[in-house]
């Protein structure tokens, strides 16, 4: 009898050591990513404290008012925690809330509505130079920048900030063309698409939704990039709405709700694709729950074109490349890559890219008409051989590999390497065998843009960095202070003029030329 009270605490004590032991292997599995590995830890940790609490009210023993006592204390913190404390935003990459006091003021409530600047001369869309990036990703839809001439010793000659200031929700970038930036964004019940002086910030004009998308986990507002294209600015919103807007004063020239329209259901994290110039069509993706995968409508009327695709749609962005001697539309769906005739939308070629989790980082078409695909959520990346013969595609996986896993980023491609974020580290692969070169520098989920040799990485705790984009090693140039809270919008540059957004605030830097 004298060793029963020992024998009690076995049971707290192993569970304990499990638990600790478990949470550490958790941790350091490389082949646990980062979301994947805090909701297993959640659950693993809240497995091993029910079976503490358990033993502590019904097997310690103790007289039952103190049982009681520690069973209505542990209630009290939980109730307490939820009255004090609440999530702020959009969870991390990773799942994790960033808790902050409950009456701290929540970001939305802190932006004012815009009141446009009056100007006599009318804003011009129509003229694009080479240096523009009209689109997202930029022209090629590739995170390519052609501007490079600049200072990468930011310590020497740091960037100079022209202008910060409060902005809407959503995650949508920034097009820049003509020295105007247009963007999305949430403010209050409206949807907004803006056009900002890219030199003062100034307003230029706005167009207005009466349109909210909500997600507590991803954050609220619009999440695809305005194109602009022949003076016009073409937008989807995240609740499915395409405006086409003149590009001078930001009215309506026509609009259409794809979803409803469709009557196709929105996806879980909202519409995310930014609408593709095709010859003289628009194209925007569908739903992740039914067909059609892509729709097609006429750029100066709005009519439908075409709709076509069997694949529910993902959240990454048709783009256009020629492969196997044919000019086609790729895409990324929902758990497929495939290929799609301009003139009606059919399925040129298609290959399985499975899994559930959400997928949004853009195809890329390489040299050899090969296409480089990848994904997180342990999928990994994929290099597939496109062939034509006699009008009819084939596709052949060349290899497969989870040696770079994407999640909300695309990597970006220099001389035969790809380098982007392998869950949260950057990191480089050889594209002709998908072996991993280097892997280093913690940059969390954030975005990957290539300005000739130079990787400007915009990290997700808001910073922004220099790294060189080369095989042979991780070299990182500079890094500076940015924006000050989660941040998953992709940066642009066009020439000298770096933007940088999240669902705060924007700004705009001014890069030393060399």
């Amino acid at each position: 009898m004298a060793d029963k009270p020992a024998r009690r605490w076995r049971f707290p004590l192993i569970v304990s050591l499990i638990t600790i032991a478990g949470v550490v292997f958790i941790q350091t599995a490389e082949f646990f990513e980062g979301y994947l590995r805090s909701q297993i830890t959640l659950v693993y940790l809240g497995v091993g404290l029910i079976l503490l609490a358990g033993w502590c009210i019904f097997a310690t023993g103790l007289r039952w008012r103190s049982r009681l006592t520690i069973l209505f204390s542990i209630l009290f913190l939980v109730i307490l925690s939820k009255v004090l404390l609440r999530s702020d935003g959009a969870m991390s990459g990773s799942g994790i809330p960033r808790v902050v006091w409950r009456w701290t003021p929540k970001p939305a409530e802190s932006v004012q509505p815009i009141a446009p600047v009056v100007e006599n001369a009318s804003v011009n869309l129509s003229t694009l130079s080479a240096q523009d990036y009209p689109q997202f990703l930029g022209t090629e839809r590739r995170s390519l920048a052609f501007s490079a001439d600049f200072q990468t010793d930011w310590k020497t000659n740091p960037p100079r900030q022209l202008w910060r200031q409060p902005i809407g929700a959503g995650w949508s970038s920034f097009a820049i063309v003509n020295h105007y930036a247009i963007t999305q964004e949430q403010r209050g019940e409206k949807e907004l698409v803006v056009c900002y002086d890219l030199l003062t910030g100034a307003t230029r004009w706005v167009h207005e939704n009466a349109a909210k998308f909500v997600e507590p986990a991803a954050g609220d507002g619009p999440r695809a990039t305005p194109t602009v294209f022949g003076g016009n600015v073409y937008a989807m919103g995240a609740t499915g709405i395409l405006n086409c807007l003149d590009g001078a004063s930001g009215k309506v020239l026509w609009s259409h709700n794809i979803l409803s329209e469709n009557n196709l259901k929105n996806l879980t994290w909202g519409k995310s694709c930014s609408p593709l110039i095709a010859d003289d069509m628009v194209v925007v993706s569908g739903s992740d729950q039914s067909a059609p995968s892509l729709l097609a409508y006429d750029c100066k009327t709005g009519a439908l074109r075409w709709k076509n695709g069997a694949d529910p749609a993902g959240y990454s962005s048709p783009t256009l490349a020629t492969l196997a001697g044919i000019r086609q539309i790729l895409v990324i769906n929902a758990e497929s890559v495939s290929g799609h005739a301009l003139s009606d939308g059919a399925v040129l070629w298609r290959h399985p890219f499975p899994g559930t989790w959400a997928k949004a980082s853009q195809p890329i078409a390489l040299d050899g008409d090969r296409v480089f695909i990848s994904a997180g959520y342990g999928l990994g990346c994929a290099m597939l051989q496109i062939s034509a013969q006699n009008g009819a595609c084939a596709v052949k996986e060349l290899w497969h590999t989870r040696t770079l896993k994407t999640q909300f980023s695309t990597a970006v491609v220099r001389d035969g390497f790809a380098y982007g974020l392998d869950d949260q580290t950057l990191a480089c692969i050889d594209l002709t065998t998908g072996e991993r070169k280097w892997k280093d520098g913690k940059y969390g989920y954030g975005q990957v843009l290539l300005a000739g040799s130079t990787l400007i990485i915009q990290a997700e705790a808001g910073e922004v960095a220099l790294v060189e984009a080369s095989p042979g090693g991780f070299h990182e140039f500079a890094k500076i202070d940015a924006l000050s809270s989660r941040t998953w919008s992709n940066p642009a540059l066009a020439g000298e003029y770096l933007l940088v957004r999240n669902d705060r605030e924007a700004i705009c830097f001014k890069l030393a030329k060399k």
